[in-house]
């Protein structure tokens, strides 16, 4: 009995920690990628567009600089960084 509870828990934190992986990946990388938007746009030629489309580009490039977090519900907000501390 002993050694099938511990075989079956061994399986469910394997699939926990392997999906919890997953989850923070995909996560993480969407961090990453909307950290370069703000870069991206700063990178184009857009001062050769029409002024409303400027001001829209501005107000990205000013969000982007805002720094990125996620709501974990009563724990509070999760930084980028808390999140890859937490990944390590």
């Amino acid at each position: 009995m002993t050694d099938l509870v511990n075989t079956s828990f061994n399986l469910v934190m394997f699939v926990h920690v392997l999906l919890t992986a997953a989850i923070l990946g995909c996560v993480g990388y969407r961090l990453i990628k909307g950290f370069a938007i703000g870069e991206s746009i700063y990178k184009l030629d857009w001062q050769d567009i029409d002024n409303a489309l400027q001001q829209d580009l501005i107000m990205v490039i000013l969000r982007c600089q805002r720094p990125g977090f996620l709501h974990a519900g009563h724990l509070g907000y999760m930084t980028y960084t808390m999140i890859v501390t937490v990944s390590k």
